[in-house]
């Protein structure tokens, strides 16, 4: 039975302290318990009981979302919130951490995390732990060589064959993450003063380095399969760059997806102005048929690539594993910048990444992590209908243009108001390019769907009143 059907005179009128989430959750809490709600029913639709009580649809959201962590409820995807049939004791290890300060932090860039990883990592662990590996032991508590153990790099060459990319074990150096991985490759092939032209948006952390090697870059036109060659073209005539850094499937922050046709064109024009090419291929695994890479339009055509890939992205961002493939006559300069840096790569997560990608783990999370990133998109896109481009594919992010006339710095400050963090357009913008009245959601960031749901009915209450007048948030 639907408990809608039944009659719940309750209000929130009267309440002096506190969220109203919890006032709403404790009261759902009582009738559950006492029986007035009997397990099978379905709570009221979020929209039906936040018009009934005067509330945000999120404040609903909220007070279900506390109601299933303490296993009164569950929620089937479609269906609705239903009291559950048996009661519910979970383990201490199996209770979700509350979001600190109760916030949704949506701003950090990261795959999910489910049930699988952990038996996953558990299942590793206890193999290393087991005695046919001492010696595999000693190996991990011991230096090793700073482009990688052999085996590590065999690894590598599997991983990398299933993008489309086919080298020797020699040619893979490992690095601690997608981040030291561009990181090094930047040591390597540039120098301070160096220009280098990337998307006009393009992810945070390779402005941090940019500035860090004191590079000059500068931004190039986008459209919805990123880089326009004729405003490649025009940057490389005027400012005489010496690379090129671009992320050409699900690019960071829009999610773009170069086609081939385009592909073919941004390598002709790299090939005929000497551009060394660093190409960030971290997010390639979520595509079931990634498109040819550049570094595989390129290499025999004299033009110096580096291409990059990790599991960070796409696996869980704690294996800070990811291989770089530099070309040939600078593998050892990647390497001593890897003996500069970090010496080289954590030891036991080069050994669990190589396991999961022999023994087929690594393919399992990933074609989870395809379908849980369609699924979150899909709770996203039911509760912001129109500012998601159906046609970019699905990732762990979400590029958000706003509609007229509202502006990214109101819709950040109302939304961490509300408790929920979401990344800015201006962290992605470079130099003098245009910053677009936009915000980057990540999916992955999320905790879990309910949690996801929230942040977007968070969103969708702010975008559903007017917009302040600006500079009016204080």
């Amino acid at each position: 039975m639907d408990a809608l059907s039944r009659d719940k005179p309750w209000t929130l009128s009267g309440v002096s302290s506190g969220p109203a989430y919890r006032h709403i959750a404790r009261q759902l809490a009582e009738d559950i318990r006492s029986g007035r709600y009997k397990p099978g029913d379905r709570l009221p639709p979020h929209r039906i009981l936040a018009d009934r009580l005067g509330v945000a649809i999120a404040t609903v959201s909220r007070a279900y979302a506390e109601l299933s962590r303490i296993g009164l409820t569950s929620g089937e995807q479609g269906r609705g919130t239903f009291v559950r049939r048996a009661p519910y004791r979970p383990s201490m290890e199996a209770i979700p951490e509350p979001e600190p300060s109760g916030e949704i932090d949506l701003s950090i860039n990261q795959p999910a995390v489910s049930p699988k990883h952990a038996a996953a990592l558990d299942a590793a662990l206890q193999t290393l732990s087991g005695e046919r590996a001492i010696g595999t032991r000693r190996n991990l508590l011991s230096y090793q060589p700073s482009a990688g153990q052999l085996r590590h790099r065999e690894a590598a060459v599997q991983w990398l064959e299933e993008l489309g990319v086919s080298v020797p074990p020699d040619a893979v150096v490992l690095a601690s993450g997608i981040q030291h991985a561009v990181m090094i490759a930047c040591a390597s092939a540039f120098r301070p003063g160096d220009i280098l032209l990337t998307e006009a948006l393009t992810n945070p952390s390779f402005r941090a380095l940019a500035s860090l090697f004191r590079l000059r870059i500068a931004g190039v036109a986008m459209d919805r399969e990123g880089l326009l060659p004729e405003a490649l073209e025009r940057a490389c005539r005027e400012q005489g760059p010496t690379g090129l850094y671009c992320m050409p499937s699900l690019q960071n922050p829009t999610g773009a997806v170069m086609s081939e046709e385009r592909r073919a064109q941004i390598a002709d024009i790299a090939a005929r102005y000497h551009l060394t090419v660093l190409e960030n291929a971290a997010y390639d695994p979520l595509l079931p048929d990634p498109p040819v890479s550049l570094r595989n339009l390129l290499v025999d055509r004299g033009v110096r690539t580096f291409y990059v890939s990790a599991l960070s992205k796409v696996v869980a961002a704690g294996i800070r594993i990811a291989y770089v493939v530099p070309p040939s006559d600078f593998a050892p300069q990647v390497a001593s910048a890897v003996f500069a840096t970090t010496t080289m790569a954590p030891q036991i997560m080069a050994e669990i990444a190589s396991r999961w990608i022999a023994d087929g783990t690594v393919a399992d999370l990933i074609a989870w992590q395809r379908a849980e990133a369609l699924a979150r998109r899909a709770i996203v896109a039911d509760r912001l209908p129109g500012l998601i481009d159906a046609e970019t594919p699905a990732c762990n992010h979400l590029w958000l243009p706003l509609p007229e006339p509202w502006r990214a710095d109101q819709i950040i400050a109302l939304a961490r108001r509300r408790g929920l963090l979401l990344a800015p357009p201006e962290t992605f913008t470079v130099g003098q390019s245009p910053t677009p009245q936009a915000v980057r959601m990540s999916l992955g960031a999320a905790r879990d769907h309910e949690a996801l749901a929230i942040g977007a009915e968070t969103l969708s209450d702010i975008l559903e009143g007017a917009p302040l007048l600006p500079y009016s948030l204080t």
